[in-house]
């Protein structure tokens, strides 16, 4: 009966000349599912207009995924591992998107002693932590997730490929390695940040043996991956030289609608970003700039306060209007009403080293929503670069002559179009959802064929 349909439905799109479009079967393995208001929206810049059939996703955070993405999920989390550890329960829940009512009295916090045990242990470890992350490894054993309800939610998904988020620790690699070998299909691994070479040198035992084995699954799982993907030139660069692999740049694409530069209101700033890796830092400094160059100039910063000097730098800054953090929609309106969207980092050799081989989701945003991008921080960064290369945004790296930047800006009718041109020509190119989407497409396909020609596709 099936197969009549299908001959029926075949001769239906060849007769009337109907696209029909058959995308392959991924499975994505990630921390996080889809959400549209989170960071792992980023999956929509691969997978936005997949077949949401063709799609499923296996994830470790207790999340509630959004619909309109993929209908097909299974879950497993640290409760979940520690529950099996002590004998309780299997771990592994599957659920679909049409099951959401489920969904949502599964994602309530726990209320068992075991629950409450492992939120007291991670309020008190910070999860990036390596020995947070050897904890897990001894929790994550793989003869307790590789059961047999995994497997056959895996059998009756059949995917022809696995789609891997690369992140800081071992659990997901060492999924996707297993999954791949017993069902004989490749990974395509995306590196979203740089994990590898920003790995801090202390001289203890735990970072030690992290380490170790953090790099080891790396070096591993990018010499059987059938192609790599990164998220800027200078992380492929890197990591295709010391790794010998090979790979594409596809950038994080934006959706914001771009508003027109004109009819903003006069000389409004914002940064709308994390303030991580000694970014505060340079905020303060723009905030500063602003103020004298106009005592009316102020620079409106949405986010979580990083830490107690970050909080009372931003207290003693005249030139900072510190907002806290605001849901995605109220970014997306602040971007697309101010004249200026603020980008930095740190110019500390030490925070340097995080954010050296990175691009973060907001540069798509920035460039994408209408505002100018002003840049400011050292060369030899991944965003910075990227933004002095693209001549998409007004780029300060020098400390000392921020101000004198900003005004030239702020007073220059000619130098704002070109930059308002260039990231409207860039955000066509490297964030659009459709180009992106479909080199996503015809790399998985080639990978699949086992026929990729290694075009680049940037």
């Amino acid at each position: 009966m099936v197969e009549i349909l299908q001959e029926n439905l075949s001769y239906i799109i060849e007769k009337f000349g109907i696209k029909y479009m058959k995308f392959p079967r991924v499975l994505i393995i990630s921390p996080e599912p889809y959400i549209e208001s989170s960071t792992s929206r980023y999956l929509s810049s691969f997978f936005g207009q997949w077949d949401e059939n063709a799609i499923a996703q296996f994830y470790t955070t207790r999340s509630l995924p959004t619909s309109g993405f993929c209908r097909y999920y299974y879950r497993i989390t640290d409760e979940d591992m520690l529950n099996n550890l002590l004998g309780k329960v299997a771990p592994g829940q599957i659920f679909s998107i049409f099951e959401k009512s489920t969904v949502e009295k599964k994602n309530n916090l726990p209320n068992n002693k075991e629950g409450k045990l492992l939120i007291w242990v991670k309020r008190r470890l910070n999860t990036k932590t390596p020995l947070f992350q050897l904890i897990r490894l001894v929790l994550w054993r793989e003869k307790y997730w590789n059961n047999k309800k995994f497997k056959k939610w895996i059998d009756d998904f059949s995917p022809e490929l696995l789609f891997l988020d690369l992140g800081p620790d071992n659990r997901l690699a060492k999924i996707a390695i297993s999954i791949s070998q017993r069902k004989n299909i490749p990974i395509i691994t995306f590196l979203p940040d740089d994990f590898y070479f920003k790995i801090k040198n202390y001289f203890s035992p735990f970072t030690v043996i992290y380490s170790y084995l953090f790099k080891r699954t790396t070096k591993y799982i990018l010499s059987v991956s059938a192609y790599n993907i990164f998220s800027c030139n200078m992380m492929k660069e890197i990591y295709c030289k010391k790794f010998k692999c090979s790979g594409d740049v596809l950038y994080f694409i934006s959706n914001i609608k771009r508003v027109p530069w004109e009819g903003r209101k006069n000389n409004t700033f914002s940064y709308l970003g994390s303030l991580e890796y000694g970014r505060w830092k340079s905020l303060v400094k723009v905030g500063n700039a602003l103020q004298e160059i106009s005592k009316d100039f102020y620079l409106d910063v949405f986010s979580n306060i990083e830490n107690r000097k970050c909080k009372l730098a931003f207290e003693r800054c005249r030139g900072i209007k510190f907002h806290g953090r605001i849901p995605y929609s109220k970014v997306i309106e602040t971007m697309q009403t101010s004249q200026f969207v603020i980008h930095v980092e740190d110019f500390d050799s030490k925070n340097k080293k995080h954010t050296k081989y990175s691009l973060s989701t907001k540069i798509a945003d920035c460039l994408t929503c209408g505002a100018i991008t002003i840049a400011f921080g050292p060369k030899d960064i991944g965003s910075i670069d990227y933004l002095i290369d693209t001549g998409a945004a007004l780029v300060c790296i020098n400390e000392n002559k921020i101000n004198s930047d900003i005004l030239n800006l702020i007073n220059n009718n000619e130098l704002r179009n070109k930059i308002i041109c260039n990231s409207l020509r860039i955000s066509k190119k490297n964030h659009s959802a459709d180009i992106n989407q479909e080199n996503m497409r015809e790399i998985c396909e080639s990978v699949i064929k086992n026929r990729y020609s290694g075009k680049n596709l940037t």
